[in-house]
């Protein structure tokens, strides 16, 4: 992993927004230094990368949740922004914990987002916290506990690799090298070898069962019986041929003479029709005769129901016309009262005008309230923000005050530190550069710091920035104030031009402009409705007398139609032969009205014709057929087809029952040699996987399990890689060995001793002291990270931190592993080293510089050492 840029913002001791650019910054440089007084965020640094990556610190004491910065406003969201990127793959991470703001009910919700960037766009890849956690997981290969062993080796937890328990340590292996896939083969082979002995198992079982089934003891049992059953059979399907020609024999004996005996059938039945047929022929003449003079008066009806609807129709324009005269008289009085009111609503035309004319002045009123109102606010605001900047005005004040104090006290510390200096180094004596005395009484002494000459400028400049936030308060109070001003000539101004009679209380004018719109608008109502009635009135009078003539007139016009209708019906009626109404009424009376009845009867009648011809027909049919013929015994037949049936059906059944017997014994047999040729190829296999399974799972009389045998060998590699540094480190004295865990085991041979060259013996890591362990540690981690890049697929680690651990080192040593680590460069690695030890500043001339204030950290790139 390469680090491009970081940003923090509102994250732990950095209130502001911090961006840190690695490319420019570093500018090819691989090795650099985070520098800082204590407590001024160094390590902040590395949590701000181990939680953007992981959601976690870079210790593990402190979590995302804790590194909100105590130093903000509450508006301001805390956050984290990385670029990255990981072999040929560029990355942006996004960041934000979830945190409690004082005086919020709720919690601010964690977020978290990662881009892939290419060709200056980006591709969302994963937008949830948990889900851009588990996609870095991924993408680097490490957990976060894992990515502080390796990757960023924190203060406290530096030492972990160096002193972990072995299974500890063998996770990680795993974990950097991949190793998981060597233990994945042994449970395959083991799972292979398992399922072989019970595919075999299984095969053996399938065989017994077959025989069982077969009732044999063995497959040449079997095939013996086969061959018997085989025999057998010739015979059975002799049988079944001879029983089958029988049995056809009779069943066509049956079918033949089923058909005779169905023509006596149907001869019987033919003439039981015909005789009822001779029955129902009285009632059919009756209904045809019915028919035929219901069909005459059906010609009628058309002429009857002409009378009868010209006669409905003069009875109800007669009573139309009735009617028309009487709403023509109650059309004459509601005009009457119509005039009345409408005169009356003239009279109120100024009452009207007065009303409008107190609506509109009460509506102006209005407006001119709400102007005053929002005066009257705007007034307020501008004396609040007056107020505030006078406030701050002051508090610049005192700001500027404090640091013209700090600049004063500065000069004055280092004039007094330039006379300290020239007092030491008087002697008695030697005269005085200054004043030539040879005698000095009265040197100068200071107990305190001398300020440097960064000092004094970062304290001139606080000056400066204090002086130019004073004047830009001082600028910004003016103008609130002028506006203040200026509002309230307004708000003057706006109370003179109300009218008269109008108070301020917004209310009440509101209410007495409603009271007026409504009488106003009540009285428009009242008058146009009197317009309107008198209007409608006057038109329904007129067509109420239009209606009279003309409904008189269509009544007399109606009368005369229908007695012209009823004289055309009665003249009709003689024409078709009936003496009067009530015989032709008779003869159409009830359903014969009905066309459907009488065409339902005529059907009728066609049937019974049909049916009568077709029962003739069926008669003559029977009787050519059973003529010179005796009906056929059928039950005698049945039974004898029955009985040939019978045992043709049991040849056949016991011929198929010994195909099928002996088909299955075959299919058995079959399935058995194919189960022996199945077992063969088991033995084979099982001999072959389960040697393997054994020695890779570490079964008797094995005992190296094959992926801790490859764990081994790649240890081995890291412990040679770390005791190249680690010697030289230590002067020769110290260098890493295989070694057992407290309680005797060393099976995984992952268990660490230091050989101290000087008593000849191995000790535990444990008894190294801070500043000997803090060397084996960082020579582990170096060895690690060597050994990583070598792997084939394992993960390049192109960035190291390491937090602290080089005050605890004496100057001897604290060269020896800087030294070392500038070897680091060649191989392109970038290592940033985090302490506050000056002498670390003096030889690393590219570095993160630190600055704590009193409202919180800053940090920047610096080029050049403190020395430069």
């Amino acid at each position: 992993m390469k680090l491009h840029r970081l940003v923090m913002q509102a994250f732990g001791p950095y209130r502001e927004r911090v961006e840190l650019d690695f490319d420019k910054g570093l500018a090819g440089s691989t090795l650099f230094l985070i520098h800082g007084m204590t407590g001024a965020g160094k390590t902040t640094i590395l949590d701000a990368i181990a939680f953007v990556l992981y959601g976690e610190a870079s210790g593990s004491d402190r979590s995302g949740t804790m590194l909100r910065s105590d130093f903000v406003d509450k508006k301001v969201k805390t956050e984290v922004e990385l670029t990255f990127s990981l072999g040929e793959k560029a990355y942006r991470i996004h960041r934000r914990p979830t945190y409690q703001v004082e005086g919020n009910k709720h919690k601010t919700q964690g977020e978290a987002s990662l881009y892939e960037l290419a060709d200056g766009n980006e591709t969302l890849v994963a937008s949830h916290p948990k889900e851009v956690t588990d996609r870095i997981e991924t993408l680097t290969g490490f957990q976060c506990s894992e990515f502080r062993q390796v990757v960023l080796l924190p203060q406290g937890e530096f030492r972990s690799f160096l002193t972990a328990k072995s299974a500890e340590r063998g996770e990680l292996m795993t974990t950097l090298f991949h190793t998981e896939k060597y233990g994945v083969l042994e449970q395959k082979l083991k799972a292979r070898a398992g399922v072989i002995l019970e595919e075999s198992k299984e095969n053996q079982r399938k065989q017994e069962g077959l025989l069982e089934q077969a009732a044999a003891e063995s497959l040449e049992a079997l095939q013996k019986q086969a061959e018997s059953e085989r025999d057998g059979l010739t015979g059975k399907k002799e049988a079944a041929a001879a029983a089958g020609e029988k049995n056809a024999a009779a069943q066509k004996a049956l079918a033949d003479e089923s058909v005779l005996d169905g023509w006596f059938e149907k001869l019987a039945k033919a003439e039981a029709a015909q005789k009822e047929d001779v029955k129902k022929q009285a009632d059919v003449d009756g209904y045809r005769a019915r028919l035929a003079r219901a069909a005459k008066a059906a010609t009628l009806l058309d002429k009857e129901a002409n009378a009868e609807a010209a006669e409905k129709r003069a009875k109800k324009s007669t009573a139309d016309a009735q009617r028309a005269e009487k709403a023509l008289k109650k059309a004459e009085a509601i005009a009457a009262d119509a005039q009345a009111v409408w005169a009356s609503a003239e009279a109120g035309k100024e009452e009207r005008e007065d009303a409008k004319l107190r609506v509109q002045k009460l509506g102006e009123a209005q407006e001119r309230l709400q102007v005053l109102a929002l005066l009257k606010q705007q007034a307020a605001e501008a004396e609040t923000a007056a107020a505030k900047e006078a406030a701050a005005q002051k508090k610049a004040l005192a700001a500027a005050d404090e640091a013209r104090k700090k600049v004063e006290r500065l000069h004055l510390l280092e004039r007094a530190g330039k006379a300290f200096s020239l007092a030491r180094e008087l002697e008695d004596g030697r005269p005085c550069p200054v004043c030539g005395s040879t005698e000095h009484p009265h040197p100068a002494v200071s107990e305190e710091v001398v300020p440097t000459l960064a000092e004094v400028q970062r304290a001139e400049k606080a000056l400066s920035r204090a002086e130019t936030t004073l004047a830009a308060r001082q600028a910004a109070q003016a103008e609130q104030a002028a506006a203040a001003a200026a509002l309230a000539g307004k708000l003057a101004a706006a109370w003179e031009q109300l009218p008269e009679g109008i108070t301020e209380d917004a209310a009440a004018v509101q209410e007495a402009h409603r009271q007026a719109v409504k009488k106003a608008q009540d009285l428009e109502a009242s008058y146009e409705s009197a317009r309107k009635s008198m209007q409608a009135a006057q038109v329904a009078l007129s067509s109420a007398r239009a209606n009279v003539g003309s409904s008189r007139a269509h009544a007399e016009s109606q009368r005369e139609e229908a007695g012209k209708a009823r004289q055309a019906f009665e003249a009709a009626l003689v024409s078709e032969g009936f003496s009067d109404v009530a015989d032709y009424a008779a003869a159409i009376d009830g359903s014969w009205r009905d066309a459907s009845y009488r065409e339902k009867v005529e059907r009728h009648i066609r049937a019974f014709e049909d049916q009568k011809l077709r029962h003739e027909t069926q008669r003559q049919e029977a009787v050519v057929q059973t003529e010179g013929r005796q009906r056929p015994d059928l039950a005698a037949l049945k039974e004898d087809a029955k009985t040939a049936g019978a045992a043709w059906k049991q040849a056949v059944e016991e011929e198929k029952t010994a195909e099928l017997r002996l088909a299955q014994e075959q299919k058995t047999i079959d399935a058995l040699k194919k189960l022996a040729q199945e077992q063969a190829a088991l033995e084979a296999k099982a001999r072959i996987v389960g040697r393997l399974a054994q020695v890779a799972c570490a079964e008797k009389p094995y005992r190296v399990h094959f992926q801790t045998y490859i764990q081994q060998s790649i240890f081995h590699d890291v412990m040679e890689a770390a005791n190249e540094r680690l010697i030289v480190m230590s002067s020769g004295r110290y260098q890493l060995e295989r070694g057992r865990e407290a309680d005797g085991r060393s099976t995984d041979g992952l268990a660490l001793v230091v050989y101290d060259a000087y008593t000849g013996k191995a000790r535990e890591t444990k008894t190294l002291s801070g500043g000997e362990s803090f060397l084996a540690s960082l020579a582990l981690a170096l060895g690690l990270a060597d050994t990583v890049s070598r792997y084939v697929g394992g993960i390049h680690l192109d960035t190291m931190f390491i937090d602290e651990g080089f005050g605890s080192l004496d100057t001897e040593t604290l060269d020896t592993a800087l030294e070392a680590l500038m070897k680091l460069q060649a191989g392109g690695r970038v290592v940033g080293i985090i302490s506050h030890v000056e002498e670390l500043a003096s030889r690393i001339g590219d570095r993160i510089e630190v600055v704590k204030t009193p409202t919180g950290s800053t940090a920047h790139f610096v080029h050049g050492t403190l020395s430069e």
